[in-house]
Formats: C-alpha cells, structure tokens, sequence
C-alpha cells in the first residue's frame, strides 16, 4: 500500500471509528489537480460526484489562516448546506497565506518560497535561495548596486589632483558586488 492509499485509508477508519461518516455532513476525497482558483477548490470524493468550489477556509472573511492543499491530496469536506462547502482537513499543504486583521499584513508560504507584505509598502520575498527587500520602488539590491558601481569608479579629489580607488581596493568592492548579488535579488 503506497503512502496515499495508506492516508486515504487512515482517514476512512477514523470516520468510521468516530461514526462520523453515513449521513454526517462530511465528504472524504481527493483535490481536483488544477481546480484551485482563489479562495475555493474543486474536490472528487472518494464515492460520490465532484463536489464543485469548495471554500479553503469555512469563513468567508479575508483576514485569517488560508491552508491551499495540494493537487491530489487527501482531504476532508465539511458540509454547510447542499451547496456550500468548505475544507476540513488536508493530508498535504501547498501553500499557507496569513493575513492579519489590519488587511494589509500578510505572509505566505509555499514550497521554496516565504513572502511578507506589510501596509506601509514593505515587501520581503525569499526564493530560490535569495532575498529580495523593497519598499515601494525602492529595491535594496538595486540600492546597493549603485552604491558599489558609484565607489568602484569614484573619482577622489586630492591636493594633487584627481586620484581613484587603488585598483585592488575596486577589485574588493567589485567581490562585495558579486557576493550580495548572489544574495539578494
């Protein structure tokens, strides 16, 4: 038995167990691959017909925990009504959303991925093994970057004229460059 049929059939027994299933208002099934759209899902119980936009979240509100589950996963769909139904419980997670009761703080995590988001414009987004920091348009790799090009060509006023960098000290700078740029992003 692979790992699915396993959680698949873990969560039957614990229904049954519990008594939960028969004509409780709840659905074991799998997430249609492809079918998350916003704030809904469409979902294919085990021993039924497809069961069309399924909530996320049993709340409509847009503050709270947003838990997107996994094309193809398991999951548990709790009956409101005929027509309304909403996610109960998942077997695996693609992404994770918080939005805070302001409206305007949020993070999201997913595979890979971590982004924050505030009110006041501040964005931070870890990806692919770099960061990016902005606020507003203000990025601060774009920010460092011409920090870094400004000093390497620099021109330096002296009593004796104009002078730069000595040429291992721009080749420094140039290194510092290089190295942040493989951090942020």
């Amino acid at each position: 038995m692979g790992a699915k049929e396993a959680i698949k059939q873990a969560l039957l027994d614990i229904f049954a167990e519990c008594h939960i299933l028969g004509d409780a208002p709840f659905a074991v099934g799998n997430v249609v691959a492809g079918s998350v759209s916003g704030n809904y899902c469409d979902v294919q119980p085990l021993d039924g017909a497809l069961i069309k936009k399924v909530r996320l979240n049993a709340f409509k509100e847009k503050t709270g925990i947003l838990v997107t589950p996994a094309d193809d996963s398991f999951v548990v769909v709790g009956m409101l009504s005929n027509t309304d139904a909403y996610i109960a419980m998942f077997s695996e997670i693609a992404k994770i959303e918080v939005t805070f009761s302001d409206g305007n703080t949020a993070i999201s995590i997913e595979d890979e991925a971590v982004k924050y988001k505030d009110g006041k414009k501040l964005e931070v987004e870890i990806a692919d093994g770099k960061v990016k920091v902005k606020k507003d348009s203000v990025s601060l790799k774009d920010e460092m970057d011409t920090l870094l090009d400004t000093l390497s060509t620099a021109v330096i006023a002296t009593p004796a004229g104009t002078g730069a960098f000595a040429a291992d000290t721009v080749t420094k700078i140039k290194k510092v460059k290089t190295n942040l740029n493989q951090i942020l992003c």
